[in-house]
């Protein structure tokens, strides 16, 4: 506005924004996407494969949903890997300037997979990550408050630290995937994990175990662990790890690189589940009680 400030020209001014406003909450009114964030119990379990592999197969099902992938391992990020792209700008660009959030602004710091998948990158590119950047407070909040205006389904990875970004994220998401493999260090950290969640107020309605790398020769194992975490376990991953790698080496998703695999199939069917779909045309997915039997 020039100055001195005119009455006319400032109520047009106010007017404009309360229009900008209403078209935006109307925007997240008729989206409402669905917030899932994913955080490993420790590195190495499987964290970014779960996340990359989900949001991938549910893009798969069903071509009419937007579907996005936010990365918050602001630490150690690999996810570009999962799906070739190269490295570029994203979360932490969006972070160093607040002001502008908002859905054009996220556009424009977006990653395009081939396949339609919307991906926005850590902002990570080379070493860094190392440096330790301060990241705004309710930087995540805000981002994926925005974002869950624009797509249908907004998978989050969150890496393995509990970071202010990450807590943030856990606590703004609808459901949050703890994933986890039996051996006994991923055990023991599950239960921490757990115990922090509690403490602030996630449900086991919120909270899913992800069990990563399954096999049923664990079965024992796997009841002890639920015993330990006072909570069963939701999901069990099929232990595919050399057909994983392969799939990670290659920059390709699972649905592409192998379509009929079993890992496939579970992924498939539990992106089913997550939209909501009845359909059980995936034969082959199991439920993790189906699973243990």
């Amino acid at each position: 506005l020039p100055q001195p400030i005119n009455r006319k020209e400032f109520d047009a001014a106010v007017n404009r924004l309360k229009d900008r406003l209403k078209v935006k909450e109307g925007n997240r009114i008729v989206k409402g996407g669905r917030i899932v964030a994913f955080i490993g119990a420790k590195g190495g379990v499987g964290t970014s494969t779960l996340a990359v592999n989900l949001a991938m197969s549910l893009r798969h099902l069903n071509q009419e949903k937007q579907i996005a992938l936010v990365d918050l391992n602001l630490d150690d990020s690999d996810l570009p890997l999962f799906l070739d792209l190269q490295p570029g700008k994203g979360f932490r660009d969006l972070a160093h300037d607040l002001t502008r959030l908002d859905a054009t602004f996220v556009q424009s710091l977006i990653s395009k997979h081939e396949s339609d998948l919307h991906v926005l990158q850590s902002g990570l590119t080379g070493t860094e990550g190392a440096t330790h950047e301060s990241i705004p407070g309710g930087a995540a909040v805000h981002t994926l408050d925005v974002m869950r205006s624009m797509y249908d389904h907004v998978f989050v990875d969150c890496g393995h630290t509990l970071n202010q970004e990450t807590r943030e994220a856990l606590d703004f998401a609808s459901m949050v995937c703890l994933v986890t493999t039996l051996s006994l260090p991923s055990i023991r950290r599950t239960k921490q994990y757990l115990q922090v969640m509690k403490e602030a107020g996630f449900g086991s309605e919120k909270v899913t175990i992800v069990v990563n790398r399954y096999q049923s020769a664990d079965e024992e194992l796997l009841q002890h662990a639920e015993g330990l975490f006072e909570q069963k376990v939701g999901w069990l991953v099929p232990n595919d790890y050399a057909m994983a790698s392969s799939s990670l080496n290659k920059g390709v998703p699972l649905t592409v690189h192998a379509p009929r695999a079993a890992l496939t199939q579970w992924y498939v069917g539990q992106a089913a589940i997550l939209a909501g779909e009845k359909s059980t045309r995936d034969a082959g997915v199991e439920s993790a009680s189906e699973q243990k039997n």
